[in-house]
């Protein structure tokens, strides 16, 4: 299931911005005060961050970050940080709209990646 009706998918085609940025004045589902917030935190130190990758000259930034960040959130809902496959997901996501690109090395968004995930049977790891 889509966060956005098909009408607001097609307002934000060829747009630089993420789709979520018209949402952040929304409640969100954390009721925690900002003064209640940590000040800073160190992921790298919690073990929730995998090492740097290098993509070489393709263009899947847009795979690299979501992986990253799917990772990062498993890791931290698991306590085991996961390495997942970024060619799956620049591989296997679908970007019919050609958002950011027509996908693969040819460039995509982070939305398109997390709607695959959502949508799929999850990720394969790395190995």
């Amino acid at each position: 299931m889509s966060l956005l009706t098909a009408t607001e998918k097609k307002a934000f085609r060829g747009r630089t911005k993420g789709k979520y940025s018209t949402f952040a004045t929304k409640k969100n589902s954390f009721n925690l005060k900002l003064g209640e917030l940590p000040a800073s935190v160190d992921w790298r130190s919690q073990g929730v961050v995998s090492a740097v990758k290098d993509q070489g000259m393709c263009g899947s930034c847009w795979a690299f970050a979501s992986t990253e960040t799917v990772e990062s959130h498993a890791a931290i809902a698991s306590g085991t940080l996961f390495q997942l496959s970024t060619q799956q997901m620049a591989a296997c996501s679908p970007n019919p709209d050609q958002c950011g690109g027509t996908g693969n090395c040819h460039g995509a968004t982070a939305e398109v990646a997390f709607d695959y995930v959502a949508h799929s049977t999850g990720m394969m790891t790395d190995a």
